[in-house]
């Protein structure tokens, strides 16, 4: 069986309140360290892309996101040289 993860931010409309709303949202963030190289930074980038692939094909994800067009969306965050984003 394949560990548990989660994605850092799952954005759904309050359907019920909301009926209009038509999109949902998948947010993953990486973080790099000032010094990181450009390959360092494209490897976190697809690191991203690999888990908002599989957070978004996960069954519950798609039944929650019924009826909304579901977007994913990565960032890639540079921290600063005192560990403070």
């Amino acid at each position: 069986m394949e560990p548990c993860s989660y994605s850092d931010f799952l954005m759904l409309p309050d359907k019920a309140r909301y009926t209009d709303i038509a999109h949902s949202y998948i947010m993953e963030l990486k973080y790099v360290n000032p010094t990181a190289t450009d390959a360092e930074v494209e490897a976190k980038s697809r690191e991203a892309d690999e888990q908002l692939k599989k957070y978004s094909a996960d069954k519950v994800v798609q039944r929650l996101c019924t009826d909304t067009q579901l977007h994913l969306l990565k960032v890639v965050v540079l921290r600063s040289g005192d560990g403070r984003v």
